[in-house]
């Protein structure tokens, strides 16, 4: 009598999976295979964006590594909307070309950077304008980076060390020495500066 039971038991199981299998079966196929699918083309895109942004790199490199920089190819990188960062850059290298701290400016401003790297930015053509003297260095610095009190002295400094002229290098000291409220790391930065200099003079 029990196996008569049990045998009703697993029939009845057996078609119980049948009807599921029926009811629900297309649907389950249809999301598997709509998942795998979504998977693929996830996939596909972001080799493309990695392929982009290779390319870009390329380009970038090719543009600004020979010497002079080639204003066709920055050119054409800025134009690229798949260039990501780099056409960013090919954009401000662009606007550093003009060799005027106001049209670089603007163009910083109107990329959207976040605050780390618009710092960075700042930093770097910080340098770039070096030569217009302490005080437009110090403008564009602030400008981009407010809470880098103390960069454009900074910069300014470090430049007329490469350019060994110590005399100019103690008056952008002098003047990165004046600035309060400056990070820890810029103080120590500041004073190892200092003992450089009197071991320079």
């Amino acid at each position: 009598m029990s196996d008569l039971f049990r045998e009703v038991d697993e029939e009845l199981q057996k078609d119980r999976l049948k009807s599921f299998g029926r009811r629900f079966g297309p649907i389950i196929g249809m999301v598997v295979i709509i998942v795998l699918a979504g998977a693929a083309i996830l996939s596909y895109l972001d080799s493309q964006a990695q392929n982009d942004r290779n390319k870009a790199a390329t380009s970038y490199y090719l543009a600004t590594s020979g010497g002079a920089v080639s204003k066709d190819e920055l050119a054409a990188l800025a134009r690229d909307e798949h260039s990501g960062i780099y056409g960013i850059l090919a954009r401000l290298e662009e606007a550093s070309e003009q060799n005027d701290p106001t049209a670089l400016l603007t163009a910083l401003q109107a990329e959207e950077l976040n605050p780390q790297l618009r710092a960075g930015m700042a930093r770097i053509y910080g340098y770039h304008f070096a030569h217009l003297g302490w005080q437009d260095v110090e403008n564009f610095v602030n400008l981009l980076s407010p809470s880098m009190a103390g960069a454009a002295a900074e910069i300014e400094f470090l430049a007329h060390i490469a350019d060994k002229n110590t005399d100019k290098a103690a008056e952008a000291l002098t003047r990165w020495q004046d600035v309060e409220r400056v990070t820890p790391s810029m103080a120590s930065r500041r004073n190892e500066a200092a003992i450089y200099l009197k071991l320079m003079s």
